[in-house]
């Protein structure tokens, strides 16, 4: 079992959304309780108790958190999770057609059991 918080790096600082409170982690044994806090551009998600072994999901929500400024890019809601080696990221609904993504992972915001962090990584792709 292990208790660790969970980074989320975003490119600019971020303030809490409309919905703040709704991000969550559900684990194997249901809902799991977080303490969600901002610094500056990393989002933390703090467990109250020790993960237990199996798959989580965790849900931020469109406009949980926003930036201090307007942006021609929006983000679009999803849910990620690891199942063995793969890390699983699916959109909560369809993408736009011929439209660009990017999907970027900052660095150290996955990290294996031996805590060695992720380097940054990013990908493109567009929607045909």
């Amino acid at each position: 079992m292990i208790k660790k918080n969970t980074n989320f790096f975003f490119t600019e600082h971020i303030k809490s959304g409309s919905i703040y409170s709704d991000i969550s982690i559900t684990g194997p044994s249901g809902s799991f309780i977080i303490i969600p806090d901002i610094n500056g551009n990393i989002l933390t998600l703090t467990p109250n108790s020790n993960y237990l072994t199996g798959n989580y999901i965790i849900n931020i929500p469109v406009n949980a958190v926003t930036d201090f400024k307007n942006t021609s890019g929006i983000s679009k809601p999803f849910t990620a999770k690891i199942i063995g080696t793969t890390l699983y990221i699916t959109p909560k609904s369809l993408l736009s057609h011929g439209t660009k993504y990017t999907i970027t992972l900052h660095t150290n915001s996955i990290t294996d059991l031996a805590n060695n962090g992720l380097k940054v990584f990013s990908t493109k792709f567009t929607t045909v």
